[in-house]
């Protein structure tokens, strides 16, 4: 989705974390749609959002850039 400069948090279904890493492209829902979008980081999710907020992770549609580009575009998009 355009336009959103945010991240998100996600819940990884045990299905999908295997398969599941840093630049991969996946298919979660948000605003009543199915958009595309990246994982930028795994892990815990932010303790101040309650774990029943979560929507799981719907699907992995793909490989992504590597965790070197995602961590060097964060950085750029913090410095511009």
């Amino acid at each position: 989705m355009s336009g959103v400069e945010r991240v998100f948090d996600y819940v990884v279904p045990p299905a999908l974390r295997q398969s599941l890493g840093i630049g991969m492209r996946v298919r979660v829902a948000l605003q009543g749609r199915r958009i595309a979008g990246w994982v930028v980081a795994l892990g815990e999710p932010d303790p101040s959002l309650p774990a029943e907020s979560l929507r799981p992770v719907l699907q992995v549609v793909g490989h992504g850039p590597p965790t070197d580009v995602v961590e060097l575009s964060e950085w750029a998009a913090r410095r511009w």
